[in-house]
């Protein structure tokens, strides 16, 4: 019983004083078994809602995966991977481009990076890759592409966009980690001021009973 009470004391000591841990918070593009076929008769948007500001929680890393993409046509192809400067719509927005080449984003935001599959088609089926950016590694000018996006994120989403020029086959996967908040200071007020007297005064009579 004395044990109780003493751990309820301790209990109530530091209640509303525990940081936030990091964590990390994984999603896909459609369900989880999804395979989309990103055609080159259209550009895509995907628009995540964070659930927060980037200007309350930053960001320490953000990273996006094309899981098991690979080009299932045998022309020329090139996957172009924008982060947009604009806000877009949650979800998967489709655009047509008629097939044009070229980035159908060009202009907005900042490159992540372009991907051409030139494996010949057997291996391509056989062996397919997962193409990984991690938004921390990838350089813009002065700053990585996880600058600009805490910087785009201020309104609590992020836009992503790809324009395939060609016919490609994958899963999108993403993922995005915050640091640990440190907690807010602490101004006890007076009834915490008591409870905290009186805890540590029973704490001091339960150690003398015990030593009697």
């Amino acid at each position: 019983m004395k044990t109780h009470a003493m751990s309820l004391l301790l209990a109530f000591a530091v209640l509303g004083v525990m940081p936030a841990f990091a964590g990390e918070t994984m999603f896909t593009l459609g369900s989880e078994t999804d395979v989309l076929e990103l055609d080159h008769y259209r550009a895509y948007t995907w628009g995540i809602d964070l659930g927060f500001s980037t200007a309350d929680t930053p960001l320490t890393e953000f990273t996006l995966t094309f899981e098991g993409i690979y080009n299932f046509d045998t022309t020329p192809n090139i996957l172009y991977v924008r982060l947009l400067d604009e806000a877009v719509q949650p979800g998967l927005t489709v655009y047509r481009d008629r097939q044009a080449y070229g980035d159908f984003f060009e202009g907005q935001g900042a490159l992540i990076g372009t991907w051409t599959d030139d494996r010949d088609q057997q291996e391509k089926i056989d062996n397919p890759q997962n193409l990984v950016f991690e938004f921390s590694k990838i350089s813009v000018g002065d700053r990585t592409l996880l600058d600009l996006l805490n910087e785009y994120g201020t309104n609590g989403t992020v836009g992503i966009g790809f324009d395939p020029d060609c016919l490609y086959k994958t899963q999108v996967l993403g993922s995005f980690s915050t640091a640990s908040v440190p907690p807010p200071t602490i101004v006890p007020t007076p009834a915490a001021i008591v409870l905290a007297g009186v805890g540590t005064t029973l704490v001091g009579l339960l150690r003398r009973r015990q030593q009697v």
